[in-house]
């Protein structure tokens, strides 16, 4: 499947995200696990991943998409970590 026909479709799983993508399934499916991917959902045994993100993120470029994830992690990570006495 080449990446003009997916205008058809609005999910797709890991495996087939990755041929297209030539991307790691592994790698797809951590970042699911993680909640990296705005709207995978899991249905059963597999993950769905939109269409539209995926484009998003390859438009962007994957390590600028990975420099905005991380910045905004360790924002949030530090605000969860202030201990209070």
């Amino acid at each position: 499947m080449d990446r003009r026909r997916l205008k058809k479709k609005k999910y797709l799983k890991i495996r087939t995200a990755a041929e297209v993508y030539d991307l790691n399934p592994r790698t797809l499916r951590l970042w699911c696990l993680r909640g990296e991917i705005d709207g995978a959902t899991k249905v059963g045994k597999h993950w769905l991943i939109p269409v539209e993100t995926l484009e998003r993120i390859f438009e962007m470029g994957i390590p600028e998409w990975h420099r905005r994830l991380r910045k905004v992690r360790s924002m949030v990570y530090r605000r969860h970590s202030t201990v209070q006495v």
